[in-house]
């Protein structure tokens, strides 16, 4: 426990504007002199024989505790001196806050309990602007959390150094923030030889997705799942069909990832990769094909068989039912 030392001053003395009688607390000093004392407490002032202790001051007029220090409450006439000494309370409080460091050097302190920790080197810090001393560990053991790519600088939590032969741990993940996939986008991206983009095999949910996207203008209402093609006349994503070839069965297919709410509205397009739609897809099987259906915006497992619809391949089955291997074919044929 911190020792609350009594405050001192130089040359503060002053007499009393008014008598002191035995039971009053407050005193009053001559005009103007009041300033000569702290305007922080608490302070002694002797009083011809008592001892009295300031516990506050509003300019000349200053609260006071009788009696202090072994000494007894008198009465003080008008123009008794009033001065802040250095009285025995002073030293013996010095004494105690020495002989409690003596004692115990660094009061509160225990033994370092971190993983490790009898193998570690400790030391004596006062972490991260704390107002209190802690032992800490000089070499750090915690494992880093994420990090994403850009983050601005912060202040740790750790206060340790390394020896050069050192390891300090890497984030367990990392992200990347608008800033940083703004970078890669301006900088493209070059895979080395034998390097690859893997894909999720399995997908946890419907309406999940991944792979080759692009942003897009929906040319109607369009709904996740749904099988697309660019219009070439607007650029706009129409929902395909292989019913008499009538609607976009040789161009640029897709599936909608975004649904659209109508007409001219955006949405996103899977080019090629792997999607869950429990809503819109049949039950799949896994690598038997899927083709364009009949209905528009569908896929079915068996091959069109009317005359004149269009047969197309526009993927495999998943590792789950509800999901498909988008690669569309570009080669398809009509039936006549």
């Amino acid at each position: 426990m911190a020792t609350t030392f009594k405050v001192p001053k130089n040359n503060a003395t002053s007499t009393l504007a008014s008598i002191c009688l035995i039971g009053d607390n407050h005193l009053h000093v001559a005009a103007g002199e009041g300033a000569l004392f702290p305007s922080t407490y608490p302070f002694p002032l002797t009083i011809e024989s008592e001892i009295v202790l300031c516990t506050n001051r509003s300019t000349d007029e200053l609260t006071i505790t009788r009696a202090q220090e072994g000494t007894a409450a008198a009465e003080h006439a008008t123009a008794s001196v009033v001065s802040l000494n250095i009285t025995a309370i002073f030293v013996s409080d010095l004494n105690t806050a020495v002989n409690t460091m003596e004692a115990t050097p660094y009061p509160g302190l225990v033994a370092a309990t971190d993983p490790g920790g009898a193998t570690l080197l400790h030391i004596i810090a006062s972490v991260n602007g704390a107002t209190a001393w802690s032992v800490v560990d000089i070499f750090d053991v915690t494992v880093a959390g994420t990090q994403a790519i850009g983050d601005s600088a912060a202040a740790g939590t750790a206060t340790t150094a390394a020896h050069r032969n050192h390891k300090h741990a890497m984030p367990s993940a990392a992200t990347m923030n608008s800033a940083s996939v703004a970078a890669v986008v301006a900088a493209g991206l070059a895979l080395a030889e034998n390097t690859s983009v893997d894909l999720e095999d399995v997908l946890t949910a419907d309406g999940n997705y991944t792979g080759l996207t692009m942003t897009g203008v929906a040319g109607a209402t369009l709904a996740f799942g749904e099988l697309v093609y660019l219009q070439t006349s607007d650029h706009r994503w129409e929902k395909a069909s292989a019913d008499n070839g009538a609607a976009g069965h040789n161009l640029r297919l897709g599936i909608c990832v975004l649904a659209a709410a109508n007409d001219n509205s955006a949405t996103k397009i899977l080019l090629m990769g792997t999607v869950r739609a429990d809503t819109a897809f049949p039950d799949l099987t896994l690598g038997a094909p899927a083709f364009m259906s009949t209905t528009a915006g569908a896929i079915q497992v068996a091959a069109p068989s009317g005359t004149t619809d269009v047969v197309r391949i526009v993927g495999h089955g998943g590792y789950t039912k509800e999901e498909l291997i988008f690669a569309p074919s570009p080669d398809y044929f009509a039936l006549v």
